[in-house]
């Protein structure tokens, strides 16, 4: 088939089995794993105690209202969880902004 609208295939050039190309995989996965941890570390949202101390007062966690306020088992696109990283202000910049079906 023949189609002049469709662009020709662009083939890659990059070589899988090169050393640079294993050591480039390597330093992205150590990064992405930081991520994952940061990511874990921010859904806490102050650590165990503080979840605890919410639910002796009789109160839900940020995460656990949006949860509640969201329409079932749809997703929610967090898009500011690393706000503030790498500064003096805590992970996540103490909000929480995403994308959800209410």
């Amino acid at each position: 088939m023949n189609n002049p609208l469709l662009a020709p295939q662009i083939k890659s050039k990059l070589d899988t089995s090169s050393e640079t190309f294993s050591e480039n995989k390597s330093a992205m996965m150590e990064k992405l794993e930081k991520i994952e941890e940061l990511l874990d570390y921010v859904e806490l949202g102050g650590g165990m105690h503080h979840h605890e101390r919410l639910a002796a007062r009789g109160k839900m966690a940020v995460r656990d209202r949006i949860a509640n306020f969201l329409d079932p088992d749809t997703p929610f696109l967090e898009i500011s969880a690393l706000a503030a990283y790498d500064s003096a202000y805590p992970v996540g910049g103490g909000a929480v902004a995403g994308i959800g079906i209410v």
